[in-house]
């Protein structure tokens, strides 16, 4: 931990570039009107605060974009076989500190990758509740479930 802090750099401290499905956690599915996006926390979690129960996490969402118009059955639901391909295959990496007394996430990093390129990388530092009955508070719980009370 010594290291990471004199070092300072945040793929040392959080195994970027060095992850592999094996250490992703899948959370939950979730479909869109046009994208269906899986969503993972990294295995890998940073106690910032055992105290006030705060950690860092890597969270990954995959996103696959279709055409869904031409995918419906007679009822109107989206079925989706193994060979259906999606147009398009985006991935968010986000960096959170989530402080599991507070109910409260905080974004610190940011990287949106699209076919596998990187688009965009933000640093950010923007705190907010987790909402009951969302996506990010599965997200959440997952991440918080064996952080010591």
């Amino acid at each position: 931990m010594l290291l990471c802090l004199v070092i300072g750099f945040s793929s040392l401290c959080f195994g970027q570039g060095q992850q592999d499905k094996s250490k992703w956690i899948h959370v939950t599915d979730q479909q869109n009107k046009d994208e269906y996006v899986r969503w993972y926390i990294n295995s890998n979690r940073v106690v910032v605060n055992a105290k006030k129960r705060i950690i860092r996490v890597w969270v990954k969402m995959t996103i696959d974009d279709f055409d869904f118009s031409g995918l419906k059955d007679d009822e109107g639901d989206v079925r989706l076989a193994a060979a259906d391909k999606p147009l398009d295959k985006k991935e968010t990496l986000a960096l959170h500190e989530f402080n599991c007394t507070e109910n409260t996430s905080k974004t610190l990093k940011l990287i949106d990758y699209k076919n596998g390129k990187v688009v965009d990388d933000y640093n950010l530092h923007t705190t907010d509740y987790i909402i009951p009955d969302t996506v990010m508070e599965q997200v959440f719980k997952q991440a918080c479930k064996r952080v010591r009370r």
